[in-house]
């Protein structure tokens, strides 16, 4: 496990956000063999710092993409209406997944 700063930390929230792998972000931080394997060992560990970002991150790109959906929505532009209830729906099963199977 290692420690990451609050600058590596914010990177890799806001590459999350963009829907950037795990495996991508490494390449970006130009990580070497053995500190990727690290990375890849703590972005999956539970109330590690780096996984909790990461997760942040998704959550934060998703809340952007819905809000940008929803104004087009109201603007009266049909594929965004059909894209965030499409969204909603995906939403709701992968949490009653996490609920029922904890994946």
């Amino acid at each position: 496990m290692a420690t990451y700063d609050s600058h590596i930390l914010v990177k890799v929230r806001n590459w999350a956000a963009l829907k950037y792998s795990p495996s991508r972000i490494i390449t970006l931080l130009d990580l070497s063999k053995e500190d990727a394997l690290v990375f890849l060992d703590d972005i999956e560990t539970e109330d590690h710092p780096l996984k909790k970002m990461y997760e942040l991150g998704i959550a934060i790109g998703e809340y952007n993409m819905d809000v940008s959906l929803v104004k087009q929505a109201e603007g009266g532009n049909m594929d965004a209406e059909i894209q965030l209830r499409q969204r909603q729906k995906e939403l709701k099963i992968r949490e009653i997944k996490k609920e029922l199977f904890g994946v």
